[in-house]
């Protein structure tokens, strides 16, 4: 979970609580070959 955090603050993901689980959401698509 720490690595999400620090993922986090780098713009990266955002976490989400959903049914008091945290899941963490890109913020990016992966742009598909």
């Amino acid at each position: 979970m720490e690595a999400a955090k620090r993922l986090e603050k780098m713009g990266i993901v955002t976490l989400e609580k959903v049914n008091n689980e945290t899941w963490a959401k890109l913020n990016y698509k992966i742009k598909e070959e």
